[in-house]
């Protein structure tokens, strides 16, 4: 069975160096929710490059 760890919080609390820590002393792979979202949205055919990319022209 794997395991993940899941870790959240508002902006700015340090939740990216607490990640990669746990990710590196434990062998684990780190993965970025904002990395995931930009990969799903480009395999659906966006240009996820740029601040901005999810905005429409609304």
């Amino acid at each position: 069975m794997k395991k993940s760890i899941v870790i959240s919080g508002p902006p700015a609390v340090g939740k990216t160096t607490v990640a990669k820590g746990l990710a590196d002393e434990f062998n684990l792979q780190y993965l970025s929710g904002g990395d995931v979202l930009k990969e799903m949205a480009k395999e659906q055919g966006f240009d996820s490059d740029g601040d901005d990319w999810w905005d429409t022209e609304d």
